[in-house]
C-alpha cells in the first residue's frame, strides 16, 4: 500500500479509519497501525507524527517471540538428534524404525529419514514466523526512515517507466550490451542559485557480454563468454537551451558524430566531447563553462553530461546511486526501535544529507547559468 497506487480520497478515508496507538493496544496491533499511517505519509509531519507516536507508546517496539525461540531451537536439537541416530546405526532408533516396519509394511528408511525430516520441516516453520515479526519492525521502521529522508530532500519514489522510456535517447544509457535495466528511481525538485527544475534521480544496472575465442593445439577454437556488471547512476532533467551534446571520458556509446576540442588542455585530458555539430559544442563550451567542467571532474567520478536531442539533460556518474537512503536500524542501540523507541523518533529527525547527489544538482544549476541571467 503506497500513497503511488492510491488516490488522494482513498488514502484520506483509510486514515480517517485508523485507531489512535496508545500504550494499552498490543504491540502487534500498533505496529500493523504504524505501518498503515508510514506507507501513506505524503509529507514530512506525517512521518514524525508516527515517529512520535512510537515513542509515546512508551515501551520497546518488539515482538514476544519467546515461543518461536523454543520451537526454532528444539526443531533444531531434534534434527541434529534423529539425523545422527540414523547415520550412526544407533540400536534404538534402528529396533524403533524395525517395528515401525512391521506394524506398516512401509520400508524402514521411509522412517528413518522421515523423523528428521519432520523436525526440518517443523524448524523451517518456527524459523519462519521469527523472521517474520523481527521483518515487520524492520519494515516499519525502514519506511519512515526513508520517508524521511527523501522528504527532507524534496524526494518522493518514482516509477522506472519515466527514465526507462528515455534509455534509447541517451547514448550514455546505451551501455550494457547484454542486459539493462533500472533501479531504486526518485523524483526530486531543486532551487539552485540561477534556476528551479525538477528531475529524476535514476540507478541503472548494467551487464556487458566480452566473447573470448581461443584455438588450442589440434586447431580446435573454442568462445570464452564472460559478464561484467557494474551501476552507473545520475540525474534527468529537462534542459532547453541546448540539445545533441555529450561530454564524457571516452565513449562507449554515443549518438553524435562531430568531435570538438575546446582550447584547454586540462580540459581534454578530462572529457571528450561530440555534439550533432560542432557550433552547439563551441556556444556551450565557453571559457567559463570549460573552468567549470574541469572543477566538475574532480568532484564526480566518472562524469558524463548529455542533452539529446528533446532537450532533455542526462548527468551521470559512476556512482552506485547518487541518493543515499539511510541505514537499517536494526541493533543500534541508539536507534533501534526494538530497544529505544524515543532513540528512533530522534533518528527520524536528524538531517540527511544526499553528498553523492548534491555535486550533480549543483553543476545542473550552474551549467543553466549563462541562460538564466
Amino acid at each position: 500500500m503506497t500513497t503511488e497506487t492510491l488516490d488522494q480520497k482513498t488514502i484520506d478515508n483509510i486514515k480517517a479509519k485508523l485507531p489512535e496507538v496508545n500504550p494499552k493496544m498490543s504491540v502487534e496491533k500498533a505496529v500493523k497501525i504504524w505501518t498503515i499511517r508510514a506507507e501513506l505519509a505524503g509529507s514530512l509531519d506525517e512521518v514524525y507524527a508516527v515517529g512520535q507516536s512510537m515513542e509515546e507508546y512508551g515501551r520497546p517496539i518488539k515482538f514476544d517471540t519467546k515461543q518461536e525461540k523454543f520451537g526454532l531451537w528444539t526443531g533444531a536439537f531434534s534434527t541434529i538428534s534423529f539425523a545422527y541416530a540414523m547415520y550412526s546405526g544407533n540400536d534404538i532408533y534402528g529396533f524403533l524404525t524395525a517395528l515401525a516396519e512391521a506394524y506398516t509394511g512401509v520400508e524402514r528408511v521411509w522412517f528413518g529419514w522421515g523423523a528428521p525430516a519432520l523436525f526440518a520441516l517443523l524448524t523451517l516453520f518456527w524459523w519462519r514466523r521469527y523472521s517474520n515479526k523481527e521483518y515487520e519492525v524492520s519494515y516499519l521502521s525502514g519506511t519512515l526512515a526513508k520517508k524521511a529522508a527523501l522528504y527532507q530532500n524534496h524526494m518522493k519514489a518514482s516509477d522506472v517507466k519515466v527514465v526507462g522510456g528515455q534509455i534509447n535517447k541517451f547514448g550514455e544509457l546505451r551501455r550494457g550490451n547484454h542486459d539493462r535495466y533500472i533501479r531504486n528511481p526518485f523524483s526530486g525538485s531543486y532551487r539552485g542559485r540561477h534556476w528551479s527544475f525538477i528531475y529524476e534521480a535514476y540507478r541503472l544496472h548494467y551487464i556487458d557480454e566480452h566473447r573470448h575465442e581461443t584455438t588450442d593445439m589440434n586447431g580446435q577454437s573454442e568462445t570464452e563468454i564472460t559478464y561484467k556488471e557494474y551501476d552507473r547512476s545520475g540525474i534527468m532533467l529537462s534542459f532547453p537551451w541546448v540539445k545533441g551534446i555529450h561530454l564524457c571520458r571516452g565513449f562507449e556509446t554515443t549518438l553524435y558524430p562531430a568531435p570538438y576540442k575546446p582550447a584547454s588542455m586540462q580540459f581534454n585530458q578530462r572529457l571528450h566531447c561530440r555534439g550533432a555539430d560542432d557550433t552547439a559544442l563551441a556556444r556551450f563550451l565557453t571559457p567559463k563553462m570549460v573552468e567549470r567542467l574541469i572543477r566538475a571532474t574532480e568532484e564526480i567520478p566518472g562524469l558524463c553530461i548529455e542533452v539529446n536531442q528533446n532537450g532533455q539533460m542526462l548527468i551521470a556518474c559512476n556512482h552506485d546511486h547518487v541518493v543515499a537512503l539511510p541505514h537499517d536500524t536494526k541493533g543500534d542501540k541508539e536507534c533501534d526501535p526494538r530497544i529505544t523507541p524515543e532513540g528512533f523518533n530522534a533518528f527520524l529527525h536528524q538531517t540527511f544529507t544526499m553528498p553523492r547527489l548534491a555535486p550533480l544538482l549543483k553543476l545542473a544549476d550552474d551549467l543553466a547559468a549563462p541562460y538564466t541571467r
